[in-house]
């Protein structure tokens, strides 16, 4: 048994046993099947960048909420360094740390609606990079939380709420997020239409209205005479939306932008052409103002010049952008921010 001074020294009451959660170790593997929820374990390991958390699971009918942590320790009480709270009740994706007992300020805000579904299943997946935690659904992209607790101090995971799970793993040594076989990839396939028809001489792909963001293929690459169009309507209270020639689709590690093409409505008014490469942005070009407007609509076409991207807002060409890394590396066309895209063009 225990003295008073043992007990103070361990940082425990005894009368709080009661608080306390007695689980088995994390097995080697990283892989725990069918677990029962509400279901606590340590971790296999301490999480470090690269690693990812990942569920199978099914939401349960008529369900209003359930919720993932990441905790400091194996008590109800403990620090929550990343809740994730999917709430069918409000429609939301929740975040938030616990430090001390108290709750923090909450996150929620997200680019597509919740694409979980009640009876239905999914795969979550929570990805540790350099300073946040990534967190995706589906193979889609969903939301960041930076961290707010030192990353050593999480030594186990909580599910907890209306869910079933079928498998809960750790992995290590993840080289891409979201995972390459969860790639977006159908909304990128080529559509004939009456302006953009099928042609055996000439590849053209047209995508209509996608969701923002968008995230495609340019299944042929880009080359000299190659254009790459994008029509849509600007929303009413912008801050800003961009348009990237990028290569490769992960939000980690960061692909390189061969252009990024950045439409500013509250810093200046300007559109801000750049390139992140090797990680760093490079100086940004942002001559000739903006003539985009809120709530209007917008065409903007990147023609692909033996030196040069020449770019023209609304049928004007508005700048020229020399290359900074070879075109023929371009694969992937990103769009985001506060704009509705109606048509994207790749002929």
């Amino acid at each position: 048994m225990m003295s008073q001074q043992d007990e103070k020294d361990s940082g425990r009451d005894s009368k709080d046993d009661e608080y306390w959660v007695h689980v088995s170790p994390y097995p080697s593997e990283g892989q725990i099947i069918s677990p029962s929820v509400p279901y606590t374990s340590a971790l296999n390991a301490p999480l470090a960048c690269g690693h990812m958390i990942v569920l199978d699971g099914e939401v349960k009918q008529g369900a209003e909420r359930f919720h993932v942590d990441l905790i400091c320790g194996l008590s109800i009480k403990c620090d929550v360094a990343l809740h994730v709270n999917p709430r069918f009740d409000e429609m939301r994706l929740v975040r938030n740390t616990r430090i001390n007992e108290r709750w923090g300020e909450e996150e929620s805000l997200v680019p597509f609606k919740l694409p979980l579904r009640k009876g239905e299943p999914f795969y979550m997946y929570i990805f540790v990079a350099e300073s946040k935690f990534l967190v995706a659904i589906d193979g889609r992209h969903m939301c960041t939380f930076q961290f707010r607790l030192p990353l050593s101090r999480v030594n186990a995971v909580h599910v907890e709420g209306d869910v079933k799970l079928f498998q809960l793993e750790h992995r290590q040594n993840v080289s891409e997020y979201p995972m390459p076989s969860c790639a977006i990839a159908a909304a990128s396939l080529p559509i004939p239409t009456r302006s953009c028809p099928a042609n055996l001489s000439s590849f053209c792909s047209h995508i209509v209205g996608p969701d923002t963001p968008f995230l495609g293929d340019i299944p042929q690459g880009l080359a000299v005479g190659h254009h790459v169009e994008v029509k849509g309507r600007v929303k009413l209270l912008p801050h800003s939306f961009s348009i990237n020639l990028q290569k490769g689709k992960t939000v980690w590690p960061q692909p390189p932008i061969i252009l990024h093409v950045n439409p500013r409505f509250r810093e200046g008014h300007v559109i801000v052409r750049n390139s992140l490469l090797k990680g760093a942005w490079g100086h940004e070009e942002k001559s000739g103002g903006c003539p985009l407007k809120p709530g209007h609509s917008f065409h903007v076409v990147i023609s692909c010049e033996p030196k040069q991207f020449n770019i023209l807002v609304n049928g004007t060409t508005f700048a020229t952008y020399k290359y900074r890394y070879p075109l023929e590396e371009i694969d992937t066309i990103s769009v985001q921010g506060d704009v509705k895209i109606t048509d994207i063009y790749i002929r």
